[in-house]
């Protein structure tokens, strides 16, 4: 029988071979009634290493969630195939043209294409561009609308007695 007075931590014992650890009959777990095979197969399992978790929400018994106590439903890259092989999840990555901004857009290798200004010369220059800026009529509107022009025009209130 286990020795009630030592802790299973103090006191490994040699049993057929193996390193079996005594372990306190008042502990959870164990009861009185347990014979030695059935206390050396509950200590034997208890040494078995344990998965080192690197997440301590995996190991936190408190928390309902089971994807926080599975690795897989917590990082789909183990279970998607798409996800863990970087050449499958991003075509970026297996297709060149689309590595390359260059290749795959003709207006990014092309400075001509890229940028309008460069090739249409109404676009560079900022004076042919925008014709208000060079028509002094269409730059200001009260300049060629007359009820722009005239206050007592643009109010309708002003000029029409039934309003």
């Amino acid at each position: 029988m286990i020795n009630r007075n030592t802790t299973w931590e103090d006191n490994p014992m040699e049993h057929d071979g193996e390193k079996v650890l005594q372990r306190d009959l008042s502990q959870p777990g164990l009861t009185s009634d347990l014979n030695l095979s059935q206390a050396v197969l509950l200590l034997t399992y208890e040494r078995l290493p344990k998965p080192k978790l690197t997440d301590p929400r995996l190991s936190d018994p408190r928390l309902p969630d089971l994807r926080f106590r599975d690795p897989r439903l917590i990082d789909p890259r183990i279970t998607d195939p798409r996800l863990s092989d970087p050449r499958l999840s991003d075509p970026r990555l297996s297709d060149p043209r689309l590595s390359d901004p260059k290749l795959s857009d003709p207006k990014l290798s092309d400075p001509r294409l890229s940028d309008p200004r460069l090739t249409d010369p109404r676009l560079s220059d900022p004076r042919l561009s925008d014709p208000r800026l060079t028509d002094p009529r269409l730059s200001d509107p009260r300049l060629t609308d007359p009820r722009l022009s005239d206050p007592r025009l643009t109010d309708l209130r002003l000029t029409d007695s039934r309003l």
